[in-house]
């Protein structure tokens, strides 16, 4: 599942900002530990 991505594709359109790209970034990064840590 590409949970982070599909909200950066659809908040691609002007709405992302150096804080929403910190906070999607943290997410995926959180996202992908849990899944390797659950692996």
């Amino acid at each position: 599942m590409l949970f982070p991505f599909g909200i950066i594709f659809n908040h691609w359109e002007g709405i992302i900002s150096r804080r929403h790209f910190i906070v999607i970034s943290c997410m995926t990064i959180l996202y992908v530990g849990i899944k390797i840590i659950n692996f």
